[in-house]
């Protein structure tokens, strides 16, 4: 069996003040030679965490939210 992807589910609540770096290193830990897939689930926030999210998405064509 060959894997060619590694996904990386973040569930998130009331992050916006942490979900950048949590997905800046993500990006950056090394992931040997696999395409990396981000999904980042908002479980209801109050705070601003889905429009960071939706930001980080727009900006980053494997982050998937």
């Amino acid at each position: 069996m060959t894997f060619k992807k590694l996904s990386v589910i973040i569930p998130c609540f009331n992050e916006e003040k942490t979900i950048e770096t949590l997905v800046a290193r993500v990006i950056s830990a090394g992931r040997s030679g696999l395409d990396l897939e981000i999904i980042i689930i908002d479980d209801g926030s109050s705070d601003e965490s889905g429009e960071v999210i939706a930001r980080l998405a727009d900006n980053n064509d494997s982050i998937q939210a």
